[in-house]
């Protein structure tokens, strides 16, 4: 895509290899993960809450994503982590 195209531009902060399972909660709320228990401020109707933190969230979305390529979370893959930086407004015009 020609940068003049571009509504974004980001910039990679940092990047680290890990295991899945190592994902942390805030880790999984940065993927987009929401805690239930946030909105619903308390588990009901028969639910524990480990149906809703973050990490059992990402667990499920995980799985329904990558099981069928044989990437399930139970074996645990390594994986990469990246973690982006916007760098400036969308209207700005890009400089080296």
């Amino acid at each position: 895509m020609p940068r003049e195209a571009a509504r974004l531009f980001l910039e990679v902060k940092s990047v680290r290899v890990e295991r899945l399972q190592d994902i942390t909660e805030a880790d999984a709320k940065a993927e987009g993960v929401k805690d239930l228990c946030d909105i619903c401020r308390g588990c009901y109707g028969g639910y524990s809450c480990i149906e809703y933190i973050p990490i059992y969230l990402f667990e499920k979305l995980w799985d329904n994503i990558n099981a069928k390529r044989g990437y399930l979370w139970d074996s645990n893959p390594w994986v990469f982590v990246y973690e982006f930086m916007r760098v400036e407004a969308a209207n700005e015009k890009y400089s080296d």
